[in-house]
């Protein structure tokens, strides 16, 4: 293992910690904001654990797993977009155009 795999290990696992947290913290508050956060950072460590698991098991050149992990990429834009709404006031044109982004994808 090279010293560059060891930092890109390290890192993955953090940010799967990281969005642990954020999930155990989501549960408790239920509220919007947190589960936005809670989708945000899971659709981005969901990425990171399959491209993990698809090159343990040598899955990663399917078709289906590409579509998800697409699938999971365009989620994360969509999930910014709603957690900056949480905080502010963004035109709803935005929140469509999102979604609409999203689901194109």
């Amino acid at each position: 293992m090279t010293a560059l795999e060891l930092i890109r290990i390290i890192s993955q696992v953090l940010f799967i910690g990281l969005f642990a947290v954020v999930l155990r913290h989501a549960l408790r508050e239920r509220t919007r904001a947190s589960a936005n956060t809670a989708l945000l950072f899971g659709s981005i460590a969901a990425v990171l654990a399959l491209s993990r698991v698809a090159d343990w098991t040598g899955f990663d050149g399917h078709p289906a797993y590409s579509g998800i992990v697409i699938a999971l990429l365009a989620l994360a834009p969509f999930a910014m977009v709603r957690l900056v709404d949480d905080f502010s006031d963004s035109p709803r044109a935005v929140q469509v155009g999102g979604l609409a982004g999203f689901l194109i994808v």
